[in-house]
Protein backbone atom coordinates (compact mmCIF):
# COMPACT_ATOMS: atom_id res chain seq x y z
CA UNK A 1 0.00 0.00 0.00
CA UNK A 2 1.43 3.38 -1.02
CA UNK A 3 2.05 6.26 1.36
CA UNK A 4 -0.62 8.33 -0.42
CA UNK A 5 -3.18 5.64 0.36
CA UNK A 6 -2.22 5.51 4.03
CA UNK A 7 -2.07 9.30 4.42
CA UNK A 8 -4.05 10.87 1.56
CA UNK A 9 -3.28 14.52 0.86
CA UNK A 10 -5.76 16.98 2.34
CA UNK A 11 -6.31 20.70 1.99
CA UNK A 12 -5.56 22.42 5.31
CA UNK A 13 -6.47 26.08 5.86
CA UNK A 14 -4.34 27.95 8.40
CA UNK A 15 -6.05 31.03 9.85
CA UNK A 16 -4.35 33.85 11.78
CA UNK A 17 -5.83 37.34 12.05
CA UNK A 18 -4.89 39.55 15.00
CA UNK A 19 -2.11 39.46 17.58
CA UNK A 20 0.91 39.82 15.32
CA UNK A 21 3.41 37.37 13.86
CA UNK A 22 3.98 35.70 17.24
CA UNK A 23 0.48 34.27 16.81
CA UNK A 24 1.17 33.19 13.24
CA UNK A 25 4.50 31.42 13.75
CA UNK A 26 3.21 28.38 15.73
CA UNK A 27 0.35 27.86 13.28
CA UNK A 28 2.66 28.12 10.28
CA UNK A 29 5.11 25.66 11.85
CA UNK A 30 2.31 23.14 12.15
CA UNK A 31 1.57 23.82 8.49
CA UNK A 32 5.21 23.11 7.65
CA UNK A 33 5.01 19.64 9.19
CA UNK A 34 1.75 18.88 7.41
CA UNK A 35 3.19 20.11 4.09
CA UNK A 36 6.15 17.77 4.52
CA UNK A 37 3.64 14.94 4.91
CA UNK A 38 2.05 15.83 1.60
CA UNK A 39 -0.89 18.00 2.61
CA UNK A 40 -1.89 21.11 0.65
CA UNK A 41 -1.51 24.19 2.86
CA UNK A 42 -3.39 27.47 2.43
CA UNK A 43 -3.25 30.55 4.66
CA UNK A 44 -6.00 33.06 5.50
CA UNK A 45 -5.13 36.35 7.19
CA UNK A 46 -5.84 40.08 7.21
CA UNK A 47 -4.51 42.50 4.63
CA UNK A 48 -0.99 43.73 5.29
CA UNK A 49 0.11 40.42 6.81
CA UNK A 50 0.63 38.43 3.62
CA UNK A 51 4.42 38.85 3.91
CA UNK A 52 4.45 36.49 6.90
CA UNK A 53 4.58 33.47 4.60
CA UNK A 54 7.52 34.52 2.42
CA UNK A 55 10.20 33.31 2.12
CA UNK A 56 10.27 31.23 5.30
CA UNK A 57 6.93 29.53 4.71
CA UNK A 58 6.87 29.17 0.94
CA UNK A 59 5.07 25.82 1.24
CA UNK A 60 1.81 27.82 1.47
CA UNK A 61 0.03 27.22 -1.84
CA UNK A 62 -2.58 29.96 -1.65
CA UNK A 63 -3.36 33.12 0.34
CA UNK A 64 -6.85 34.25 1.34
CA UNK A 65 -7.44 37.85 2.45
CA UNK A 66 -10.12 38.26 5.11
CA UNK A 67 -10.28 42.06 5.01
CA UNK A 68 -8.31 45.06 6.28
CA UNK A 69 -5.93 44.48 9.18
CA UNK A 70 -5.21 46.71 12.20
CA UNK A 71 -3.45 49.98 11.51
CA UNK A 72 0.08 50.79 12.68
CA UNK A 73 -1.43 53.21 15.21
CA UNK A 74 -3.72 50.52 16.63
CA UNK A 75 -0.88 48.01 16.89
CA UNK A 76 1.36 50.56 18.62
CA UNK A 77 -1.38 51.31 21.17
CA UNK A 78 -1.83 47.57 21.78
CA UNK A 79 1.91 47.12 22.29
CA UNK A 80 2.02 49.93 24.84
CA UNK A 81 -0.98 48.53 26.71
CA UNK A 82 0.70 45.15 26.99
CA UNK A 83 3.89 46.78 28.28
CA UNK A 84 1.96 48.59 31.01
CA UNK A 85 -0.37 45.74 31.96
CA UNK A 86 0.04 44.33 35.47
CA UNK A 87 -2.13 41.21 35.55
CA UNK A 88 -2.24 41.28 39.36
CA UNK A 89 -4.36 44.43 39.08
CA UNK A 90 -7.01 42.81 36.92
CA UNK A 91 -7.75 42.63 33.22
CA UNK A 92 -9.09 46.15 32.78
CA UNK A 93 -5.83 47.49 31.36
CA UNK A 94 -5.94 44.89 28.58
CA UNK A 95 -9.59 45.32 27.60
CA UNK A 96 -8.78 47.95 24.97
CA UNK A 97 -6.87 45.28 23.05
CA UNK A 98 -9.66 42.76 23.60
CA UNK A 99 -12.19 45.17 22.07
CA UNK A 100 -9.80 45.95 19.21
CA UNK A 101 -9.26 42.32 18.27
CA UNK A 102 -12.95 41.47 18.66
CA UNK A 103 -13.78 44.21 16.14
CA UNK A 104 -12.26 42.04 13.39
CA UNK A 105 -14.68 39.18 14.04
CA UNK A 106 -17.35 40.18 11.44
CA UNK A 107 -15.01 40.36 8.46
CA UNK A 108 -13.18 37.21 9.54
CA UNK A 109 -16.43 35.29 9.93
CA UNK A 110 -17.82 36.39 6.57
CA UNK A 111 -14.47 35.76 4.88
CA UNK A 112 -14.32 32.22 6.24
CA UNK A 113 -17.94 31.62 5.21
CA UNK A 114 -17.07 32.66 1.66
CA UNK A 115 -14.23 30.13 1.64
CA UNK A 116 -16.45 27.42 3.10
CA UNK A 117 -19.37 28.00 0.73
CA UNK A 118 -17.27 27.64 -2.42
CA UNK A 119 -16.47 23.98 -3.23
CA UNK A 120 -13.32 25.14 -5.03
CA UNK A 121 -11.87 26.77 -1.90
CA UNK A 122 -13.42 24.75 0.93
CA UNK A 123 -10.67 23.00 2.92
CA UNK A 124 -10.75 19.63 4.63
CA UNK A 125 -9.78 21.15 7.97
CA UNK A 126 -9.03 24.51 9.59
CA UNK A 127 -6.16 25.16 12.00
CA UNK A 128 -6.62 28.55 13.64
CA UNK A 129 -4.89 30.75 16.17
CA UNK A 130 -6.81 31.10 19.43
CA UNK A 131 -7.55 34.76 18.68
CA UNK A 132 -9.64 33.70 15.66
CA UNK A 133 -12.93 33.28 17.51
CA UNK A 134 -14.81 33.18 14.19
CA UNK A 135 -13.27 29.73 13.62
CA UNK A 136 -15.38 28.42 16.50
CA UNK A 137 -18.51 29.70 14.78
CA UNK A 138 -17.48 27.96 11.55
CA UNK A 139 -16.97 24.75 13.51
CA UNK A 140 -20.48 24.78 14.96
CA UNK A 141 -22.25 26.17 11.90
CA UNK A 142 -20.77 23.71 9.40
CA UNK A 143 -20.04 20.80 11.79
CA UNK A 144 -16.51 21.18 10.48
CA UNK A 145 -13.18 20.01 11.98
CA UNK A 146 -11.28 22.93 13.49
CA UNK A 147 -8.13 22.82 15.64
CA UNK A 148 -7.27 25.80 17.83
CA UNK A 149 -3.62 26.60 18.60
CA UNK A 150 -3.12 28.20 22.02
CA UNK A 151 0.20 28.93 23.81
CA UNK A 152 -1.22 28.25 27.27
CA UNK A 153 -4.45 27.08 28.87
CA UNK A 154 -7.39 28.22 26.68
CA UNK A 155 -8.72 31.44 28.18
CA UNK A 156 -11.53 30.75 30.66
CA UNK A 157 -11.87 27.18 29.40
CA UNK A 158 -10.89 23.70 30.63
CA UNK A 159 -10.68 24.51 34.36
CA UNK A 160 -8.69 22.03 36.44
CA UNK A 161 -9.17 21.32 40.12
CA UNK A 162 -5.40 21.50 40.67
CA UNK A 163 -4.92 24.91 38.98
CA UNK A 164 -6.26 27.93 40.89
CA UNK A 165 -7.90 30.90 39.24
CA UNK A 166 -9.16 31.42 35.72
CA UNK A 167 -7.51 29.25 33.04
CA UNK A 168 -5.07 31.27 30.96
CA UNK A 169 -4.95 34.11 33.49
CA UNK A 170 -3.10 32.57 36.44
CA UNK A 171 -0.87 34.94 38.35
CA UNK A 172 2.90 34.24 38.35
CA UNK A 173 3.77 31.45 40.76
CA UNK A 174 0.40 29.73 40.57
CA UNK A 175 0.35 27.83 37.29
CA UNK A 176 -0.06 24.78 39.50
CA UNK A 177 -1.16 24.81 43.11
CA UNK A 178 1.42 22.60 44.87
CA UNK A 179 3.34 25.50 46.40
CA UNK A 180 0.89 28.38 45.91
CA UNK A 181 0.42 30.42 49.11
CA UNK A 182 -3.09 31.17 50.31
CA UNK A 183 -2.78 34.86 49.39
CA UNK A 184 -2.07 34.08 45.73
CA UNK A 185 -4.88 31.52 45.66
CA UNK A 186 -7.31 34.20 46.83
CA UNK A 187 -5.91 36.78 44.40
CA UNK A 188 -6.36 34.32 41.53
CA UNK A 189 -10.06 34.10 42.29
CA UNK A 190 -10.74 37.82 42.67
CA UNK A 191 -8.32 39.42 40.20
CA UNK A 192 -11.13 40.13 37.73
CA UNK A 193 -12.71 42.40 40.31
CA UNK A 194 -9.47 44.17 41.09
CA UNK A 195 -8.47 47.62 39.93
CA UNK A 196 -10.03 48.31 36.53
CA UNK A 197 -8.68 51.21 34.54
CA UNK A 198 -10.87 53.14 32.13
CA UNK A 199 -13.73 50.77 31.32
CA UNK A 200 -15.31 50.28 34.73
CA UNK A 201 -15.59 47.04 36.72
CA UNK A 202 -19.14 46.22 35.70
CA UNK A 203 -18.48 46.56 31.97
CA UNK A 204 -15.30 44.51 32.23
CA UNK A 205 -16.97 41.74 34.23
CA UNK A 206 -20.03 41.52 32.00
CA UNK A 207 -17.83 41.30 28.92
CA UNK A 208 -15.78 38.43 30.26
CA UNK A 209 -18.82 36.54 31.59
CA UNK A 210 -20.41 36.80 28.14
CA UNK A 211 -17.17 35.50 26.63
CA UNK A 212 -17.28 32.47 28.92
CA UNK A 213 -20.88 31.66 28.02
CA UNK A 214 -20.21 31.93 24.30
CA UNK A 215 -17.06 29.87 24.08
CA UNK A 216 -17.02 27.20 26.76
CA UNK A 217 -19.38 24.37 27.69
CA UNK A 218 -21.13 24.79 31.01
CA UNK A 219 -19.54 23.15 34.05
CA UNK A 220 -16.70 21.64 32.02
CA UNK A 221 -14.01 20.16 34.28
CA UNK A 222 -10.94 18.00 34.04
CA UNK A 223 -10.01 15.66 36.86
CA UNK A 224 -6.44 15.30 38.03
Amino acid sequence: MSQSQVHPSRKILLVVTTGGFTHAAPVLEIGRVLAERGDEIEFATLQGQESWVKPEYDFVNKLHQLGPGPTAKQLDAHYRRMQAWDISKGIGQAMGSKYLFDSFWPQTYHGLKTIMDDPATRPDMIIADFFVEAANDIHFEYKFPVAIVAPNMPLFQLPCSYIPGQPGFQLPGTMTSENAPMWLRIMNEIFRLSYVQGNGARRCEVTMVSFIHLTSPANQTISA
